[in-house]
């Protein structure tokens, strides 16, 4: 379970999400962000963050070069890293992504907005992550 914001707006995922939300971020801007679980490792790190640079129309990445610009954090279920993903070029879609290994599964949170909307969501998105727990 998690704690998302009362302004977030639940809406119908697809078969892969356990949630997306909506929400108008400062500037009126439109975010997004979706929850998905995945058995095992899913590809990994590396796999997802250079499928999403590519959504982005960015190279890929070494894992080395991902895991010295990620970010590692911890909630109640383990250890996060969290991957700030812009193409300069075209700033208006951007990722905050964070990947939770667990025991048998891997948790992907991606927040897409623009660069500048990003750099203020930052601390709403750690604090989101940080709010996953096992349900009790």
């Amino acid at each position: 379970s998690w704690d998302a914001p009362e302004n977030w707006i639940k809406t119908k995922g697809n078969n892969f999400a356990l949630a997306i939300y909506n929400f108008t971020a400062f500037g009126g801007e439109n975010v997004k962000i979706s929850i998905t679980e995945f058995p095992g490792l899913a590809g990994g790190i590396k796999d997802n963050v250079n499928r999403w640079r590519k959504q982005l129309d960015l190279p890929s990445k070494t894992i080395n070069q991902i895991n010295d610009e990620s970010i590692l954090h911890l909630n109640s279920m383990g250890e996060f890293s969290i991957h700030k993903i812009v193409n300069v070029e075209n700033p208006s879609l951007a990722f905050l992504s964070a990947i939770l290994a667990l025991k048998e599964s891997t948790v992907f949170i991606k927040l897409e907005s623009s660069k500048e909307g990003l750099n203020r969501l930052e601390d709403i998105f750690l604090d989101f992550c940080s709010s996953f727990e096992y349900i009790k």
